[in-house]
């Protein structure tokens, strides 16, 4: 039996029904919460100083040295990124759209791609930040190598949803490690604005998990039942070791 055109319609949620889904509250709830840090007492430098990002933003704002705005980009992209997660978000619920797992996919690859930008102006800047965008590169190419694996195999299988959570989850961890290790002026001791940004990363992370099971349901298509949460074996063993594996990372980094 052909479906009638109005019957297809009604199967989009209503904007209120996508505003109060899961996979929205969760994702933009921890958004904000990631922007609102950049307001927020971040941490204190070697000088004993503490530091809010908005009033270091304004200080390089008043300069005129290329070194110093390529610099701040370690400082400024994971608001930035939070505020993109919230425009897609909040044009998903708008729109409602066919395309919102391929919306979704483009949250990760855009942020990609301005960080490739970001980290390519680092290194042919001052010695400086050519240094920094090494060690960068070292730290930051094996995982991401994995995950762009992951996820093209993933998209190539058709599990859209799947490949944008898993880059969404690798950004996520950047973030974190960005607001902490690759922060400038140099973190001696997080402050409540700080510790509050690095866990809004980590709840943006959790909240990306949602796009498997509910987004197409949530923000798209009522007649697709939500698919329920099911954790194998496997997932659990690559869930640990990915997890052993930032922490080495987080420890040697405390230690160098």
């Amino acid at each position: 039996m052909t479906i009638a055109p109005h019957d297809r319609e009604s199967q989009r949620p209503t904007r209120r029904q996508a505003a109060s889904s899961p996979t929205a509250l969760t994702n933009l709830i921890a958004a904000f919460l990631l922007l609102s840090g950049f307001f927020l007492p971040h941490s204190v430098d070697c000088d004993d100083r503490s530091h809010r990002p908005i009033d270091i933003a304004l200080s390089i704002a008043a300069e005129t040295t290329d070194a110093s705005g390529y610099l701040a980009l370690t400082v400024f992209w994971p608001f930035l990124f939070a505020g993109l997660t919230i425009v897609i978000m909040l044009t998903l619920v708008l729109l409602r759209p066919s395309w919102t797992e391929y919306g979704l996919l483009a949250l990760p690859i855009f942020t990609a791609a301005g960080l490739s930008v970001a980290w390519i102006l680092l290194l042919f800047s001052a010695r400086d930040g050519s240094r920094l965008a090494m060690i960068i590169a070292v730290i930051v190419l094996p995982p991401v190598a994995c995950v762009a694996t992951r996820m093209v195999w993933l998209s190539r299988s058709g599990h859209i949803a799947a490949a944008a959570a898993w880059g969404q989850g690798l950004v996520c961890v950047l973030a974190a490690f960005s607001l902490r290790w690759f922060w400038f002026p140099t973190v001696v001791r997080m402050l409540w604005g700080g510790l509050l940004s690095i866990a809004a990363a980590v709840l943006m992370m959790l909240a990306s998990w949602c796009w498997i099971y509910r987004a197409r349901y949530d923000l798209s298509d009522r007649s697709t039942a939500p698919m329920p949460i099911q954790v194998s074996l496997v997932q659990i063993l690559g869930g640990i070791t990915i997890t052993a594996i930032a922490l080495s990372y987080w420890r040697y980094l405390g230690s160098s």
